[in-house]
């Protein structure tokens, strides 16, 4: 019996989703940029600046790659906040879920989710990949980055 080739990569993503939420092959990561002042006084739902989508950052202050929302499967996605005036030892986070990704998981998955904390004017970097040698299924996904475990951003990507 022959199994369709659309068929065989469903099932492939779907197996392939299923094995990184559980064990971890995708990763998310944070770090906080090394300049900028370390103190602030902006209340936590006024210290984001931006986040920008991107496949690339440069530097140690995280300067982000040119913007998207749209990446391939074997792409790093990275979503750098920029935070302004951010009292010290703030909490910032991401949460990166599936939410469109058709059979290979329900909307709303939870890939994973990392944290940091930071203060000051600077640049926050998260970012997403895989270890699977097919990369992410194609559909659409979303970044949360929340402050102190309130979200304040949410951002949706496509991956093709």
């Amino acid at each position: 019996m022959t199994i369709p080739l659309a068929l065989r990569f469903a099932l492939l993503s779907t197996l392939f989703l299923l094995v990184a939420v559980v064990s971890g092959a995708a990763s998310c990561e944070a770090s906080v940029g090394n300049t900028g002042d370390d103190d602030g006084n902006a209340a936590p739902d006024k210290v984001i600046t931006s986040v920008t989508l991107t496949k690339s950052v440069e530097g140690d202050n995280y300067k982000p790659g040119p913007a998207t929302t749209v990446f391939g499967p074997k792409d790093t996605i990275y979503a750098v906040v920029s935070i302004k005036n951010a009292p010290k030892g703030t909490a910032f986070s991401s949460r990166w879920v599936a939410v469109d990704v058709g059979s290979v998981a329900a909307p709303g998955t939870e890939i994973d989710v990392a944290e940091v904390t930071g203060g000051g004017t600077k640049n926050i970097e998260f970012h997403l990949e895989t270890s699977n040698p097919n990369g992410f299924p194609p559909g659409k996904y979303a970044v949360e980055i929340s402050v102190e475990d309130d979200v304040q951003k949410t951002l949706e990507f496509t991956v093709k």
